[in-house]
């Protein structure tokens, strides 16, 4: 006996063709999409390479990530210039590890370098309690507030006018 289902998006429908028993005591999962009546697809796999593709793609989305040693030193370099201002940080904490190393492959896609989110790291720190100054207190706070970063330093920085006294 046949169990079918379909399902319809747009132009695109699918169906997914469940077999109980085909070729004596193996099963197999049909799967059919097609996009029309022209473009058909049919796959036939049996159950052991269904499997194995599971396993496979349970290994792949359960590894744990593993950074090259120099990407890994320079997170902890950031980690350290903010464990400098705030001793409670957490330096097994994955957000914060995360925001510090997206932080270091936009400056490399960028062209900027680790040198530059070193020297933002230093001056974010350097103005924390300034007035209308971003309060920032870990990696993930500066990536959050990166915009806001920018705005006060552009603001900041600007020629001030100067009145003349005469």
């Amino acid at each position: 006996m046949l169990k079918t289902s379909a399902t319809t998006t747009r132009k695109t429908k699918a169906f997914r063709i469940e077999p109980t028993q085909v070729c004596g005591e193996s099963m197999y999962d049909i799967i059919w999409q097609a996009n029309g009546e022209e473009d058909a697809i049919a796959i036939l796999v049996t159950k052991k390479d269904l499997l194995d593709l599971k396993k496979s793609i349970d290994e792949l989305f359960n590894k744990p990530k593993v950074l090259d040693k120099l990407v890994s030193s320079q997170i902890k370099e950031i980690m350290t210039l903010f464990y400098h201002m705030n001793p409670s940080l957490n330096f097994a904490n994955k957000t914060y590890r995360d925001s510090a190393e997206w932080m270091i492959d936009q400056a490399e896609k960028n062209g900027s370098g680790f040198e530059y989110i070193k020297k933002l790291t230093k001056a974010v720190i350097k103005i924390q309690g300034e007035e209308f100054a971003p309060s920032v207190s870990n990696p993930y706070e500066m990536k959050t507030k990166l915009f806001k970063i920018k705005q006060y330093f552009e603001r900041n920085n600007k020629n001030k006018t100067k009145v003349y006294e005469g």
